[in-house]
């Protein structure tokens, strides 16, 4: 069970990384998706294996079976981290 300094910690991250997705805009999806991964890293170093099912959902559906659409991975990528 996490302390409360575990969950506020977790919250914090989490809370980082949906204001950094919300707030990237790039044309060209791969752009986008080097941002969106390095946002992932991050959040997986910050929560450690954890959340490792739901990182990796993220990563499969952002980088590596995308379907190149900024704004729908966008919004999956958003609802995979409520899950966290």
């Amino acid at each position: 069970m996490l302390s409360n300094r575990g969950v506020d910690m977790k919250e914090a991250a989490v809370g980082e990384f949906i204001e950094k997705v919300e707030s990237v805009y790039e044309v060209d999806y791969g752009d986008f998706k080097r941002k969106l991964s390095l946002y992932i890293a991050t959040l997986e170093e910050s929560l450690g294996q954890s959340s490792h099912a739901v990182i990796s959902k993220m990563k499969k559906r952002a980088i590596y079976t995308s379907d190149g659409d900024i704004e729908n991975t966008r919004h999956a990528v958003l609802d995979l981290v409520k899950e966290i």
